[in-house]
């Protein structure tokens, strides 16, 4: 699921997000959003990038590369 998509479900109080500090800095700031877990959550600097292996993928899924 896209970031932005998690971002607005948080922001509508459906769920909590795990999200990169950048995304979240002016909702943070100015209230509409909490921080939680921090203690559980150490700060990792990594992305966890997938992307199509082709760029046209088959229809069956094809195969995905990651980093």
């Amino acid at each position: 699921m896209r970031a932005s998509r998690r971002l607005c479900f948080a922001l509508h109080g459906l769920g909590i997000a795990y999200l990169p500090d950048f995304a979240i800095r002016e909702p943070l700031s100015d209230g509409r959003l909490l921080p939680l877990l921090e203690d559980a959550i150490g700060a990792t600097g990594v992305f966890h990038i997938s992307w199509p292996a082709s760029k046209h993928p088959r229809r069956s899924g094809g195969h995905w590369s990651t980093s």
